[in-house]
């Protein structure tokens, strides 16, 4: 290895570990406390399932259900990937009757 190649090396593997390091310190959702942005993953899924389906609902019924949803799915998942479209149709499903209910 020549002497040209050391610093191009250490530089890669410096850069490598902050990498990493970074990434590792990274939050992530748990079950009863998703990070921002597995909210706000869901709740755009939601609203778009829900404007797409044919329950007719008022805009603010779509949010009313979605954040109802959000709010279970939160305490019974660990993370927006975790709750696959099955289940977050399920728990949407019984908001929806709750929203209707009022």
């Amino acid at each position: 290895m020549s002497k040209s190649q050391k610093p191009q090396i250490f530089s890669f593997l410096l850069s490598l570990i902050i990498f990493i390091g970074l990434n590792a310190c990274k939050p992530t959702s748990k079950k009863g406390a998703w990070i921002p942005e597995d909210k706000q993953m869901f709740l755009k899924y939601c609203k778009e399932a829900r404007k797409s389906k044919d329950i007719q609902l008022s805009q603010p019924q779509i949010d009313a259900v979605c954040d109802c949803a959000l709010k279970k799915s939160i305490n019974a998942y660990e993370s927006f990937r975790e709750a696959n479209a099955d289940t977050i149709k399920l728990v949407g499903e019984g908001c929806i009757e709750q929203i209707r209910g009022r």
